[in-house]
């Protein structure tokens, strides 16, 4: 059995602000990187995500 481990990227639009605004997009390509993970066995993954 193979595990697969990914790394959770969000858009600024859910990615929220101290005091609970949210940040504005200054372009349609731009994420957020975070630190968190998920890991899983690789054939549970159906296809890669389209954004």
């Amino acid at each position: 059995m193979m595990m697969m481990t990914g790394q959770w990227f969000y858009r600024p639009e859910e990615a929220p602000k101290q005091g609970g605004a949210f940040w504005k997009p200054i372009d349609t390509r731009e994420l957020f990187y975070s630190f968190q993970t998920v890991s899983s066995i690789q054939g549970l993954l159906y296809k890669r995500c389209e954004g």
